[in-house]
């Protein structure tokens, strides 16, 4: 049990004390929506350690990389069961209403709540009263809150019924830890106890969490400080819940908290962000026309960064339907105009915009699972399948929103993870990519840079904490090379990231960055390929297929 579970244990008062800040209740639901929040108790400096490395009070699954329990942890999990497999939809006996029962029975074929209850019946007392300590949805809850509990209701009663006894597990005791779960569990599986899930959301946070791996596998959760100039006494500390979703639009933030975590963010970055949402930039309709198909011309698409390009900014709709975040407008911040679907050519662009922007929205929520050994099974040809479609979304995303627009721009990125892996496979065999297209995957990379520094994000969640692993990726390939004028341009790149890789991520990323400056020309090729060359999962990417790829085509489809 870590020293902050053993901490809380011992507290009786409503206010929890910590070095450097204190966990007191909220007096509205904040911009997190929890019970408590996490306060600076003195001033902070910018990188201040708020918490240590601390491990999970459960595990109980495959994070989104892979990692995560080995199939000797899930098998046992699974044996906490009187049948030896866990229950699934077909042994809910629970009446529910209709999304409810939608819900229940997704999260029940899922099998994540039933790893966690059986990790939970694993656990000693101390854990289990941490645990059921975390934030969940109120009994009265309503709309998407009030379906969670419904739906945790029914998998909790399920999964005790399946439990093989002794297990001392009461069924509002399992509903209590799932709906904790549910609220406050980190993707893939792995729950975090007091002070770290009392930690509330910002799509504009001034704190950065990393989770780090143990030579045995074992994640460990550390935050950290993370707004410029820190953070004075008395200010809410928050994290962002959001992962990648974190550089999207309002509209698609706000829907990914609705269904993840169901709860509305009221933060200033979605209230009224300064100069409005810029993640969700398009070229203004008035100022640059589309065709027919509602499709840009391709010096605007693709935008030198001249200032010949004009930008409208989405404005949210008023009265969104629960759960779905619409743009109501586009207001372009140089003519002023205001294009809503009061007009035909507003109506044409809200519509291509919300068309495209769920499209993508919905590709990016729902990755292979990592921990589907069918889909596993069958990775080359789905592999290859899914690239494809990613990059005919991309091309479409392009055409129509142009290549400052978050869904160009996410969708870039995706693509670039899977080409690094697969120059980094390549390059365990000797063979270097060729230069035209590493000088392809640079220039993708430096309109990531500009995207996301272009957000103006109040804490250090710019290009670094975005691109370190992708920057880093990029210099590995450039020092391969070999020559002096690549290594120059690695140790340019890595002079990018040295900072927030130093201040903000794990050890093993400033070795990196060490080994990429230390570099010089051909004879350090060797010893700074062997410093670089983590297991390429090390650096969140891990699709090594080595399929040769057709050249990204940065013209208009005829």
């Amino acid at each position: 049990v870590s020293l902050w579970t053993k901490m809380f244990a011992t507290m009786t008062s409503a206010t929890e004390n910590y070095p450097g800040f204190e966990v007191r209740p909220l007096h509205s639901s904040g911009i997190g929506g929890g019970q408590m929040g996490v306060f600076a108790s003195i001033n902070l400096p910018c990188g201040h350690v708020l918490i240590p490395p601390t491990a999970p009070l459960l595990r109980y699954g495959l994070s989104a990389d892979g990692r995560g329990d080995g199939a000797d942890r899930l098998s046992h999990l699974r044996s906490k069961y009187t049948s030896g497999r866990l229950p699934d939809s077909s042994d809910l006996a629970f009446p529910l209403n209709t999304s409810a029962k939608a819900l229940a029975e997704s999260l029940a074929d899922s099998g994540r709540m039933f790893y966690s209850l059986a990790a939970f019946v694993d656990a000693p007392p101390a854990v289990r009263t941490a645990a059921l300590s975390c934030y969940a949805a109120p009994s009265d809850a309503r709309g998407r809150a009030g379906d969670l509990f419904a739906a945790c209701s029914a998998l909790a009663e399920c999964g005790v019924r399946s439990l093989a006894p002794p297990h001392g597990v009461s069924v509002a005791d399992a509903r209590s830890l799932m709906l904790a779960c549910t609220f406050n569990a980190f993707e893939g599986g792995r729950l975090y106890g007091p002070p770290l899930c009392r930690l509330n959301h910002s799509c504009d946070a001034n704190c950065v969490y990393a989770e780090t791996y143990g030579k045995d596998g074992a994640p460990a959760l550390s935050v950290r400080v993370s707004a410029p100039a820190g953070v004075s006494a008395g200010t809410e500390l928050s994290i962002s819940y959001l992962g990648l979703f974190h550089y999207a639009d309002a509209a698609a933030r706000g829907t990914r908290l609705y269904f993840d975590k169901a709860f509305a963010c009221e933060c200033p970055r979605c209230a009224d962000p300064p100069g409005g949402d810029s993640a969700g930039a398009v070229p203004c309709p008035t100022c640059h026309g589309r065709n027919l198909r509602g499709m840009l011309e391709e010096e605007v698409m693709f935008d030198d960064g001249s200032g010949g390009v004009k930008y409208a900014v989405p404005v949210p709709a008023q009265g969104n339907a629960e759960g779905v975040f619409h743009v109501g407008s586009l207001r372009c911040t140089a003519c002023g105009m205001a294009h809503s679907s009061d007009s035909p050519d507003g109506r044409m662009a809200l519509e291509v915009y919300r068309k495209v922007s769920g499209k993508v929205l919905d590709r990016l929520s729902s990755p292979q699972p990592a921990d589907d050994e069918d889909a596993m099974d069958d990775g080359d040809d789905d592999g290859a399948a899914s690239e494809e479609f990613d990059r005919d979304l991309l091309e479409m995303s392009t055409l129509t929103l142009g290549s400052r627009h978050w869904t160009t721009s996410l969708l870039t990125l995706s693509i670039l993870d899977r080409d690094l892996a697969r120059y980094h496979s390549a390059m365990l065999t000797g063979r270097l990519p060729d230069s035209e297209e590493l000088a392809g995957s640079i220039d993708d990379l430096q309109g990531l840079w500009k995207f996301a520094d272009g957000l103006g994000l109040t804490g250090r969640c710019g290009g670094g904490a975005l691109l370190y692993a992708q920057t880093l990726g990029i210099c590995r390939v450039l020092v391969a090379m070999g020559d002096e004028k690549s290594v120059a341009y690695a140790k340019e790149w890595a002079g990018r990231v040295a900072v927030h890789v130093r201040t903000f991520e794990a050890g093993h990323w400033g070795k990196i960055v060490e080994g990429i400056e230390k570099a010089q020309g051909k004879d350090a090729v060797a010893s700074a390929m062997a410093t670089v060359a983590t297991d390429y999962d090390d650096m969140e990417m891990v699709d090594t297929d080595e399929r040769p790829k057709k050249k990204k085509k940065k013209k208009k489809r005829k």
